[in-house]
């Protein structure tokens, strides 16, 4: 009997039996006379081989995979149990990253799975008004490796439900806890970036994937920095500082050893009293007088005897902030003054890892 993965299927595929893959999935939709005839030969987290489907172009309405491809089932349809079922994956994820949420088409939703390190549980209630009934509603905080902050809304269906969220083992978890979430909605009101659960979404806690086990080892560099101008204190997360120490912060404690924040690892040295161009987040808090700098990127440009000059010049009244992308380079000077981005280079003086 020819069986086909998912990943072949096309419009043209006549109901060829498919058995689900790792690294495949496709969405299945059910019409009246599959819900008359079969409505509860299905089982939340079943593995079935299906065949008898007819194929059709992808939902117009919440679109949860990335496939040009979804299925249409009905009477005909055939399930058929798979008892040893250890062979297929428990999990799927389609992660996007935190700059890839905004959709390029404001009118187009975007469903995605998204993985974080929790920072932070908060439980309320949905109002509709003083005289109907409020819903619970538990919003986590996630925060990725180079410490974008979102917000994760999940809806009572979802947390009335323990196969989609387990809120004793997460209340229980440890205290570095990943968080992956399934099938969300990207919602951006009033301009902030925020996910909301849906009927498909899943809550994974500390799953045993790859992009979990890399933000348990994530960098997490705190350093001074400075400049013919003045010295600052700057956050170095994942991406930047792979760059910047040339290897994964999972080599250096699985690999290596070093686990103790008390020494620095050689090739943490190694980078000191060099200069590199560094890109920078900055924000300037008014009322606590507070000036927060982020690395995201950072391009390696020479040794320490490498001469950069930065600008020091502020911006013209009404003159638009640089983005730091264009590589427009400012003092540490500036920044402590409250410009809002820019990226300049630097000479390092101090660096120390915390876990």
């Amino acid at each position: 009997m020819e069986i086909i993965n998912v990943a072949d299927i096309t419009k043209d595929t006549r109901g060829t039996p498919i058995e689900i893959r790792v690294g495949d999935a496709i969405q299945i939709h059910a019409v009246s006379s599959y819900k008359n005839a079969h409505r509860h030969q299905l089982e939340l987290l079943g593995c079935y081989r299906i065949s008898s489907y007819i194929c059709a172009g992808p939902p117009s309405y919440l679109k949860l995979i990335d496939h040009p491809v979804s299925l249409k089932i009905g009477a005909p349809v055939v399930a058929t149990p798979i008892n040893d079922s250890r062979i297929y994956p428990t999990t799927y994820f389609q992660f996007k990253d935190y700059d890839d949420l905004v959709p390029s088409d404001p009118n187009v939703d975007i469903i995605t799975d998204y993985i974080g390190i929790l920072e932070r549980i908060e439980d309320g209630e949905t109002k509709f008004g003083e005289t109907k009934f409020h819903d619970p509603f538990v919003r986590l905080t996630l925060k990725n490796l180079r410490g974008n902050r979102i917000r994760v809304s999940l809806w009572k269906e979802i947390i009335i439900s323990l196969e989609m969220f387990d809120r004793e083992a997460l209340d229980h978890a440890s205290q570095r806890c990943i968080i992956a979430v399934a099938a969300v909605k990207v919602l951006k009101p009033q301009g902030w970036l925020q996910l909301n659960s849906t009927a498909a979404t899943f809550v994974y806690i500390n799953p045993d994937i790859e992009a979990a086990s890399n933000m348990l080892a994530g960098y997490y560099l705190t350093t001074t920095v400075s400049d013919s101008t003045a010295s600052a204190t700057a956050v170095i997360f994942y991406e930047a500082a792979c760059t910047l120490v040339g290897k994964p912060c999972s080599e250096l404690v699985v690999t290596e050893g070093y686990t103790d924040n008390d020494h620095i690892p050689p090739a943490l040295l190694a980078v000191k009293e060099q200069t590199f161009l560094f890109y920078m987040k900055v924000q300037f808090y008014t009322r606590a007088g507070i000036t927060n700098f982020t690395v995201n990127r950072i391009d390696p440009i020479g040794s320490a005897s490498t001469s950069i000059s930065p600008q020091t010049q502020n911006p013209k009244p009404n003159e638009p902030r640089p983005d730091p992308s264009t590589g427009v380079k400012r003092s540490i000077q500036d920044a402590i003054g409250g410009l809002a981005n820019f990226s300049w280079s630097f000479i390092y003086t101090l660096v120390f890892l915390s876990s």
